[in-house]
């Protein structure tokens, strides 16, 4: 019951959205597929400080501390149209690019995905160090399989993230449901 999710405070912050499938559409289009009309990245493509900088480059915007910081990896349709396939391997957050989102103190970082982190990881041996680097290091939350498709379709590069969630005393993860209001 110590250090659950119920003692985590609301979180009310500039939320910005991180559209990686443009960014590699023009940088390197190897690293994305496209699944009955759905273009998305690759399983096991990892997003790290050359794709957040080339993003927030094109999108036009910067990080600022107390963000939330989402990436959108377009991934998040394969769950609707292969279990499978969504569970083998996922595009997502390297190493690199939470160690360099860190340094910028957001509050929390996210993804459509259902870890974040790119899996099968970066570095042998390492489980999940984008969670460690994030969570236990530097106290930044992890969202994971947020709906980022809506946003990116609208160019809502940036928005008030609103979240309150559910205080179940022993709870080390959540189900949640964000707003964003742009």
């Amino acid at each position: 019951k110590k250090l659950s999710t119920a003692d985590i405070p609301p979180i009310v912050a500039r939320g910005i959205v991180l559209d990686i499938v443009a960014y590699l559409r023009e940088q390197d289009p190897t690293k994305l597929m496209t699944v009955e009309g759905h273009e998305m990245l690759r399983g096991g493509v990892a997003v790290n400080r050359k794709e957040i900088i080339g993003a927030l480059a094109k999108q036009n915007i910067a990080l600022a501390g107390g963000d939330v910081v989402l990436l959108h990896t377009g991934y998040r349709a394969l769950a609707d149209i292969d279990q499978a396939a969504y569970k083998k391997s996922l595009p997502g957050l390297g190493h690199d690019g939470a160690l360099f989102l860190a340094e910028h103190n957001p509050v929390a970082v996210g993804a459509d995905t259902f870890a974040t982190e790119v899996l099968p990881g970066e570095v042998e041996g390492l489980f999940l160090p984008a969670h460690s680097e994030l969570i236990t290091k530097r106290g930044i939350y992890i969202l994971e399989n947020m709906v980022t498709h809506e946003l990116v379709a609208d160019e809502a590069w940036e928005f008030m993230f609103v979240l309150g969630q559910a205080r179940l005393e022993g709870a080390v993860q959540m189900i949640i449901n964000p707003v964003a209001i742009r």
